[in-house]
């Protein structure tokens, strides 16, 4: 019904505002037609009021579509610049004129919804209010009852609306009922007492509530007589929490003292700019030895002058603040009179103070500081040691190489992480290497254990290798490291010194041969000469093959030299030189000159 109504007053409004638009569009072309340019612009204001006040801020744009038109007809009609000034005038004017109607309506309407909604809240509140609210007169006739008193009490409104018996029925204490009676009753009696007063009920049920009530008396309205507002806030479970909070109060009380973690409780002081003890527990006093009186109400910043370059005072600003709780990890502090490592929890209470626990953990810290600086020499030895070290699990599977490893195979770590050492044996020697590899992870150890290692490359090195074997506390192996010195050059040098070594023995053999042949011609020379040449060419003779004689002798000097070193690099060097037959080789000779 209310829907039709509705729409038959929208309907209404709708045609009123066509037809006189209408009319003034009909109008205006009139006396334009007729030559008349004023006297019929006031018609405008009927469309336009009409529609900012049915359609508000619709009507306002239609209003200014209106104007326009009412404008075009102008142009259309008249070529006079100062009439078409004016039309213009009252363009602004009417535009005007519904921008204020409209806010005036605007203002109305939200003044009704608001009344509207006041009177619809006003009446949800009397009868959903979670209070019981009932009114009675002076004879204890009860004239409204919410439905909170129906649910509290368990008694319906058709129960007891207009009768005063119900009195009996929900309080049976002799003291309340007598003071219900009188409040019921005696109306002319002052009810200051009765302000505020708790008192027990029987509800329909047979439970007991305690129930807060409050009394006000009510204007008086004329020909009626006065009545009395009762508002009852059940409180049963209220006086319950009271008590489980007396009780909780007390567990907090001895969870506080008996706590082994140092907690203290803060107050902020200058909306946050430092914050001042109100208590703390014992543990705190033997941790930080000092004593309760004598801290409770200084500001945290005297007790702990570097809070805030610990950074933990900032943390109770925000906590402040926000009220959420934080924590400051490890951190450490120092001052005058303690220094550590702390970590930090600090939260907000309801009251708005802050509660501040932490460990110490500088006990902690300095053991894990000589933990890692031992880790970290023993990472170092491995990382930039000279040798290539490589480490592998039970199954045989590589779990770390350092730099010195890369650089023997080729690859980096990752590439081989995961892998046996398979991928670097060379193929005819994988069956017998990794047989030695899998005796490792039952706790044989390589000692001086020479492998041929493909590189990546392809090209191969020689490696000594020695091992360890590491194991768990229940004795399993848990890893093998090995350590390897690559002695292909070693090897290489070796093999190519011996060929050197045994080069230059065979020369000195042969020098010392030579030397022997040299002498023996020279001595058939001498002998031809002194037989057959004059002494004056003799001489000559002489002379030279006494210089031939002396290259021989240095030359065998230094042969007996080369020989002594070689017999010191034989007995230093444990040199063992192919072929070499030692100190018992024929000298050269003895150094004699075939002069002598």
């Amino acid at each position: 019904m209310s829907l039709d109504l509705n729409r038959n007053c929208l309907s209404s409004q709708f045609i009123l505002l066509v037809t006189s638009t209408l009319v003034c569009i009909g109008i205006t072309i009139g006396f334009l037609q007729s030559g008349y340019t004023i006297i019929y612009q006031n018609l405008y204001y009927a469309p336009i009021i009409l529609a900012c006040f049915f359609y508000l801020r619709k009507g306002f744009i239609f209003s200014c579509i209106l104007s326009l038109v009412y404008f075009g007809l102008m142009i259309i009609y008249t070529r006079d610049n100062n009439i078409v000034l004016e039309a213009g005038v009252r363009v602004i004017i009417f535009v005007g004129i519904a921008g204020v109607v409209t806010y005036l309506s605007e203002i109305i309407r939200k003044s009704e919804r608001k009344l509207r909604k006041m009177l619809t809240f006003h009446e949800k509140i009397t009868s959903n209010a979670s209070v019981w609210l009932m009114v009675f007169d002076g004879k204890g006739i009860i004239h409204l009852w919410n439905a909170a008193a129906e649910l509290i009490s368990g008694y319906k409104k058709e129960e007891i609306q207009e009768q005063k018996s119900i009195w009996k029925k929900f309080q049976q204490d002799p003291i309340y009922k007598e003071l219900f009676k009188q409040m019921a009753c005696n109306a002319n009696q002052s009810l200051e007492e009765f302000k505020s007063i708790e008192a027990p009920i029987q509800t329909k049920s047979g439970e007991q509530r305690i129930i807060s009530w409050i009394l006000k008396e009510l204007p008086e309205t004329e020909g009626e007589d006065g009545k009395y507002l009762a508002i009852g806030i059940d409180i049963t479970d209220k006086k319950q929490n009271e008590l489980e909070l007396k009780k909780s109060k007390e567990r907090w009380s001895e969870i506080f003292s008996r706590n082994l973690n140092p907690i203290a409780l803060y107050r902020a002081v200058d909306d946050g700019a430092n914050f001042i003890f109100t208590d703390i527990n014992p543990a705190l006093e033997e941790i930080e030895k000092l004593r309760k009186e004598d801290i409770i109400g200084k500001k945290i910043t005297e007790i702990f002058p570097n809070i805030k370059e610990m950074g933990l005072f900032d943390v109770f600003y925000h906590v402040y603040k926000t009220g959420k709780p934080e924590q400051l990890d490890t951190s450490f502090y120092q001052d005058d009179r303690i220094e550590g490592w702390y970590n930090n929890s600090v939260y907000q209470l309801s009251t708005g103070e802050l509660v501040a626990t932490y460990e110490d953990l500088t006990e902690k810290k300095q053991t894990e500081h000589l933990i890692k600086e031992k880790n970290d020499y023993l990472e170092n030895l491995i990382t930039y040691a000279n040798v290539p070290i490589i480490i592998w699990d039970p199954s045989l599977n590589i779990t770390r190489i350092n730099h010195a490893n890369e650089e023997l195979i080729g690859w980096k770590s990752e590439e081989i992480l995961g892998k046996t050492p398979e991928m670097f044996i060379i193929p005819e020697q994988t069956d017998r290497i990794m047989t030695l590899l899998e005796s490792t992870t039952r706790g044989d150890r390589l000692s001086n254990v020479e492998m041929d290692i493909l590189r990546k490359d392809g090209s191969v090195r020689t490696v000594l290798w020695n091992s360890a074997t590491l194991f768990s506390d229940e004795g399993n192996p848990i890893a093998v490291i090995a350590q390897g010195r690559d002695i292909t050059e070693e090897k290489r040098l070796e093999l190519e010194n011996d060929i050197a070594l045994t080069q230059i023995q065979r020369n000195m053999a042969q020098l010392a041969i030579l030397n022997d042949e040299m002498r023996n011609p020279l001595s058939i020379i001498m002998g031809y000469a002194d037989l057959h040449l004059s002494e004056e060419h003799l001489r000559v003779i002489v002379e030279q093959v006494h210089r031939i004689d002396d290259i021989v002798t240095n030359l065998d000097r230094r042969w007996l030299n080369s020989e002594k070193v070689l017999t010191a690099m034989r007995k230093h060097y444990n040199i063992q030189l192919s072929g070499s037959g030692g100190e018992g080789e024929d000298a050269p000779g003895t150094g004699q000159g075939i002069m002598n």
